[in-house]
């Protein structure tokens, strides 16, 4: 009578070697961070090729909003002045960032300023009223 051996036939597995785990995983960290580069070089370089179009953009957009508010009446930048320094302290209430924050008190130093240009007199674009007296005040 013949014995079989009643366990199954298994394959023999190469034995992995803890180093030889340690360097294909260097290796996949290695591509990861080479691919990383290379996609933060190309984003770079696509921002620096479009920086001058976005400054003389943003540059207009300054200058256009300058003129606004120089031409508008004082009542106007009262209120506009007002309106933008509740937002930026309801901003610094609500726990925004500190960028947003002084984001938003932009508005409010431009017209703040244009507002203490016609006070002191200085600004081009009001005359003097009937009286003499600089800003029409």
């Amino acid at each position: 009578m013949a014995t079989t051996n009643s366990r199954p036939q298994v394959a023999e597995r190469p034995q992995v070697t803890e180093k030889s785990q340690q360097t294909s995983r260097l290796d996949a960290a290695r591509g990861v961070f080479a691919d990383a580069t290379a996609a933060a070089g190309s984003l770079a370089s696509d921002a620096s090729a479009r920086l001058p179009d976005a400054a003389a953009t943003t540059r207009a957009a300054f200058d256009d909003a300058n003129k606004r508010i120089r031409t508008s009446s004082d009542e106007m930048l009262r209120l506009g002045t007002a309106v933008s320094f509740g937002l930026a302290v309801g901003l610094l209430v609500a726990g925004a960032n500190r960028i947003v924050v002084a984001a938003a008190l932009v508005p409010v130093g431009m017209m703040g300023l244009a507002m203490l240009d016609r006070w002191s007199g200085s600004s081009p674009s009001r005359g003097t009223d009937r009286s003499g007296a600089p800003g029409g005040l």
